[in-house]
C-alpha cells in the first residue's frame, strides 16, 4: 500500500508578509489520515488544502486508486522497482510554477518507511492562473506500508526529507 498525503497552501501577494504570512506559515507538515480501505485502494491520496481566498480554512479529501505500475501526484512520480519504490520530482510549469528546477530522483522507499518532500512555486499574471500573482507551498508525505496507520505522519519521523523550496519574489 502506498499512502500519499499532499498538503498545499496557496496565496497571493496580499499574504506575502504580515498577518497573512504568519497564518500561511503556521500550518503543520503532517496530519492524521481519515479512515480508508487499503485493500480496495493500494494507492491512497489524502489532500489537505489551505487557500488565502478561502480564508485559509482547511479543506480535505481522500481518494484511492489502483495502479499496477506507477503513479503521478503533482509533481512527483512513484515507480515500483523490485522490492522498493523510486520517488522522482518532475518539474512542470503548470504544477510547480517558477522558478524552474531540475527533475530528478528524490528518494527510494523500502516497505515500512516514509519520506517527506516539499516544493513551492510562483505563477505570474500571464500564466494559466489568471491575472494575479499566485504562490504555493506543497508538502508530500509518502509511505510504503503493508497496513494503514492513520497517525503515521504525525507520530513518527520520515526516513528521508528533501525539498526544492525556492525564494519566491
Amino acid at each position: 500500500m502506498i499512502l500519499i498525503q499532499r498538503i498545499t497552501t496557496e496565496w497571493t501577494k496580499a499574504s506575502r508578509g504580515g498577518r497573512g504570512a504568519t497564518v500561511r506559515n503556521s500550518f503543520p507538515e503532517a496530519f492524521s489520515v481519515p479512515p480508508f480501505d487499503a485493500v480496495a485502494n493500494p494507492y491512497v491520496v489524502h489532500t489537505v488544502r489551505f487557500r488565502e481566498w478561502e480564508n485559509f480554512e482547511r479543506h480535505e479529501d481522500l481518494n484511492g486508486f489502483d495502479s499496477a505500475t506507477d503513479a503521478q501526484v503533482e509533481p512527483i512520480r512513484i515507480y515500483h522497482h523490485g522490492d522498493h519504490l523510486v520517488v522522482r520530482f518532475n518539474w512542470d510549469w503548470m504544477q510547480c510554477g517558477a522558478p524552474e528546477r531540475a527533475s530528478h530522483e528524490i528518494f527510494r522507499l523500502v516497505p515500512g518507511k516514509w519520506a517527506r518532500f516539499a516544493c513551492n512555486g510562483r505563477f505570474g499574471p500571464t500564466s494559466s492562473s489568471g491575472c494575479v500573482w499566485r504562490y504555493h507551498k506543497t508538502v508530500l508525505n509518502i509511505a510504503f506500508n503493508d497496513s494503514p496507520d492513520a497517525d503515521l505522519f504525525v507520530a513518527t519521523k520520515p526516513q528521508s526529507e528533501q525539498n526544492r523550496l525556492a525564494i519566491l519574489r
